[in-house]
């Protein structure tokens, strides 16, 4: 059997109820139909298997980006700088929602009282704003249509951390980064999570270098 690997959503989720011991990797397909889940031999390997399938997805990610920007001149407001997977804690019911939701429901966030749950989101980071789908978006009426959009002018990173998920040697960690939002009903706060340390330095620096860009871009500003 052959799996391409494009815009896929890599998780190390453990909703199957194997195990406790973080050996379980997931990748759901980009519209979330489908999906494969993977237990590796040892935590080790299962952490080796996401480096290497997140650096595959990553460069897939670039290709996208490339193509994207060449049609969405007429869509976007200026081009899009960074996309991808993420998982954000706490989401609300919206129409975000897809078959991914029913598998991320009962995940927590690694171990805990299952309080903070994780939904899927594709984000895509554009010159302007910060768009949220449901899975990737394949045509331009797609990309036009993000169930959430939040100015970038508004938007700061407070932190990106990482916790031990457990207080056993050898779990993977929890890789998060957290972003404040201003809008017209007041401030807003989300968090999202990532697989590997590398995403996540990739996601914070981007949020940062493009929230300072936006802001400097913008001539004026009405209270």
């Amino acid at each position: 059997m052959a799996i391409h690997v494009r815009i896929q959503l890599l998780a190390g989720f453990k909703s199957n109820g194997w195990s406790n011991d973080h050996r379980t990797i997931e990748l759901y397909s980009p519209d979330g139909l489908h999906s494969l889940v993977l237990r590796a031999g040892s935590t080790a390997q299962c952490q080796a298997w996401v480096s290497g399938l997140s650096n595959a997805l990553a460069d897939s990610i670039e290709l996208a980006l490339i193509r994207a920007n060449r049609l969405l001149h007429e869509v976007l407001e200026g081009k899009a700088r960074h996309m991808g997977w993420l998982l954000k804690g706490n989401a609300p019911d919206s129409s975000a929602n897809n078959s991914m939701k029913s598998r991320s429901q009962s995940t927590s966030s690694e171990g805990e009282d299952g309080s903070n749950l994780w939904l899927p989101a594709f984000v895509v980071i554009t010159d302007k704003e910060l768009r949220l789908y449901s899975s990737p978006p394949w045509s331009v009426d797609a990309w036009a249509s993000p169930f959430e959009t939040w100015p970038l002018l508004t938007t700061r990173l407070v932190s990106s951390s990482c916790r031990s998920a457990s207080a056993s040697p050898g779990f993977r960690d929890v890789l998060t980064f957290h972003v404040r939002i201003g809008t017209p009903s007041g401030v807003i706060s989300v968090v999202y999570r990532t697989e590997t340390q590398k995403d996540l330095a990739n996601w914070a620096r981007n949020v940062v270098q493009s929230s300072h860009d936006a802001a400097v871009s913008q001539k004026e500003l009405s209270c």
